[in-house]
């Protein structure tokens, strides 16, 4: 597998592969400036973002795979971004890489992968202006 940057022009195929695992279209301005792209033989497997803070904390977030794709190979897709994301934040100024689930399966291999669970049965909400 190789990974790549995000870019402007993926931003449809990432709201459809999130509409097609029901979730909400993000849109441009939304989305944070570092995106990485996980692909296999040049196919688009997983996209997922890092959001850069003010803080020690980098925050991995709308991680999201390709539904056209086996079970299998999105599974180490999804892998390999959490690592890719875990070597970019060890060679970055952060200390701390956070994310969030509400999938029991990704959950035990975040946590596979050095993650430790801190919050359960948390509710994320937004309030967005103009709406």
């Amino acid at each position: 597998m190789d990974i790549r940057l995000y870019t402007d022009a993926d931003l449809e195929l990432f709201n459809d592969w999130r509409e097609a695992h029901k979730s909400v279209r993000m849109y441009d301005g939304s989305l944070p400036e570092t995106g990485l792209v996980v692909q296999k033989e040049g196919q688009d497997i997983a996209i997922g973002f890092l959001v850069r803070t003010d803080t020690n904390i980098c925050i991995l977030c709308y991680p999201v795979v390709n539904p056209k794709v086996h079970r299998d190979v999105r599974k180490v897709a999804l892998d390999y971004l959490v690592k890719a994301a875990i070597e970019w934040v060890e060679l970055s100024d952060f200390e701390i890489l956070y994310t969030w689930s509400g999938m029991p399966l990704q959950v035990k291999r975040l946590e596979s992968n050095g993650f430790s669970v801190y919050d359960t049965n948390v509710t994320h909400l937004f309030r967005c202006k103009n709406e």
